[in-house]
């Protein structure tokens, strides 16, 4: 994940007064893309705000 992307991510989920109790981010080489982990105060809260600004969730 791209710094200022985290950045983004974690300045939205900030913005929603969700608690984030902590995060790993890696590298997912086969399909070339950031993934990152996290425990929240609100599994359903982080997934509502992060689909509305455009995230792709798995």
């Amino acid at each position: 994940m791209c710094p200022w992307r985290s950045n983004e991510i974690l300045q939205a989920i900030t913005d929603s007064n969700i608690n984030i109790h902590y995060i790993y981010i890696s590298y997912d080489r086969e399909n070339a893309s950031p993934i990152a982990i996290m425990k929240t105060s609100g599994y359903a809260e982080v997934e509502s705000c992060l689909r509305s600004k455009g995230y792709r969730l798995l």
